[in-house]
């Protein structure tokens, strides 16, 4: 009996190594390509408007200072005219997106006249880039840089760009090789499973898909 369970929990424990080795390969290799298609690469372009996107819920983290980071290092290589700022706070009106954007951003230097925010309720992608959509149209912008990171930026390319139209959707993402601030292995895990989520989220029915937002940012 106890060899019949030992057994078992030997072949469990082996099934579980397996899967953990299929995932991190398929991590490693996601991750990788991302990086090598659009980290720091960015196509030859006049300065424009740019979204730069809050990656947090309820406070600021690296996650989004990188991006605000880049966003000003693309700023001052005269890659962006002005800035467009989107998403709301969730449960947390101190940490609204839009807002703690645009505060870094004159913090920086950034003239206060070049940064446009809208703070309405967008509390994902898809409705940031439709509220980005509206501030592109109010300074009759025709493409928008996407500042964020390499995954995001991605995912944007590959489910989302049709969100922006007629404005044409630009990637420009940071590489996460040179952020700034660094990125730890157990983050790197974290977003590649995070993209994956929310690829899978996109595959239901939009009105599920929105209210299965709703109940989880509210």
């Amino acid at each position: 009996m106890k060899e019949s369970v030992l057994s078992k929990t030997i072949a469990v424990v082996k099934l579980l190594v397996i899967i953990l080795c299929i995932d991190i390969v398929c991590s490693f290799v996601f991750l990788g390509y991302s990086e090598i298609r659009y980290g720091g690469i960015l196509e030859e372009t006049g300065p424009t408007a740019a979204i730069v996107f809050w990656g947090d819920y309820e406070r600021l983290t690296p996650v989004t200072q990188r991006r605000v980071n880049y966003a000003l290092d693309l700023r001052r290589a005269g890659k962006i005219s002005q800035f467009l700022c989107v998403g709301s706070g969730g449960r947390n009106e101190k940490a609204n997106g839009a807002k703690v954007v645009s505060d870094i951003l004159r913090q920086a230097g950034v003239p206060a006249d070049i940064i446009l925010t809208e703070q309405r309720r967008s509390n994902d992608t898809r409705s940031n880039l439709v509220q980005a959509k509206l501030l592109a149209q109010r300074v009759e912008a025709n493409r928008v840089l996407l500042v964020s990171d390499p995954l995001h930026v991605m995912r944007m390319d590959i489910a989302l760009s049709d969100r922006l139209l007629p404005v044409k959707a630009v990637p420009a993402a940071l590489s996460f090789v040179h952020a700034d601030p660094p990125v730890g292995l157990d983050e790197l895990w974290w977003r590649v499973h995070y993209e994956w989520s929310a690829y899978l989220a996109y595959l239901l029915p939009e009105k599920v898909y929105v209210k299965a937002i709703n109940v989880l940012r509210k």
